[in-house]
């Protein structure tokens, strides 16, 4: 007898978005996947709701570099993640203290997706 998928696995999604960014990743040129070898990533809402894709920089430097590539990074999610309004490119400070990721501490430039 086989079992009822469930979606809500944790281990699943994880795979599958992991999936989704290696996918993501090696559809760039080479010097951004570069750049993106060194990021973090994650899907939340924005302060207003609106689906969102952060792309985490290592460094302030990184992430600069990114904002060069805005329009192949958004190309590429219009490809591939239909639904996602916003890409934020950010990086965390590092003057501060937390060991992970905190949002409350992160700076940087946030980009509207047009499905066109």
């Amino acid at each position: 007898m086989f079992s009822q998928p469930n979606f809500t696995d944790r281990s699943l999604q994880e795979s599958f978005y992991q999936a989704l960014i290696l996918h993501f990743c090696n559809g760039l040129d080479v010097s951004t996947q570069n750049l993106l070898q060194i990021c973090h990533f994650g899907f939340a809402p924005d302060s207003e709701g609106e689906r969102t894709f952060f792309i985490v920089a290592t460094e302030q430097e990184v992430a600069k570099q990114l904002v060069e590539y805005t329009d192949r990074i958004i190309e590429r999610v219009c490809d591939l993640m239909p639904g996602i309004a916003k890409v934020a490119i950010c990086f965390q400070p590092p003057n501060s203290s937390a060991q992970d990721f905190d949002a409350q501490y992160m700076l940087g430039k946030v980009f509207s997706v047009n499905y066109e």
